[in-house]
């Protein structure tokens, strides 16, 4: 299973060392997950968290949780060639700005994160396709330990 943890920070106050923390914690759990499965019907998994600040928080709507099994997607922009995704679960995860923009290292920073995934990850929901299949604790429990594997404390 591949396993992406990417990140949408909207603010433009934000430095570029937080954009470059999420990909270094982007490259250590592909690593973490890439021999790991869950689930025959997912191979890809997709995590966006996103911090969006108090004045902009009209705008987040929070997803449920979306499973594509099979789509080719046609780009209207001729010089892009079309794609296919299967098997991909994709979820998306608010991050508290208030306490990820006063972080000011990078562990700090992921605590912040993997708090807020495995507290989403505890409540969420599953695609009913995938309800009685993906090993939800066996997920939970592994993310959890990736998190500490990096030097978190989710306390």
């Amino acid at each position: 299973m591949k396993l992406v943890i990417t990140s949408a920070i909207r603010n433009n106050c934000v430095e570029e060392v937080k954009y470059k923390e999420s990909n270094i914690l982007q490259k250590l759990a592909e690593k973490y997950f890439d021999d790991k499965s869950y689930c025959p019907e997912v191979e890809n998994y997709r995590i966006l968290w996103e911090s969006t600040p108090p004045k902009y928080m009209l705008f987040f709507v929070q997803r449920r949780p979306k499973y594509t099994f099979d789509k080719l997607f046609i780009p209207r922009i001729s010089a892009t060639p079309p794609f296919r995704i299967q098997k991909e679960l994709v979820i998306t995860v608010q991050v508290p700005f208030a306490e990820y923009s006063v972080q000011d290292t990078k562990i700090g920073g992921w605590n912040v994160i993997g708090k807020a995934i495995l507290a989403y990850l505890r409540e969420m929901k599953y695609p009913v396709v995938l309800r009685k299949k993906f090993d939800r604790e066996r997920f939970n429990s592994d993310m959890e330990a990736f998190f500490r594997s990096v030097g978190c404390t989710l306390e």
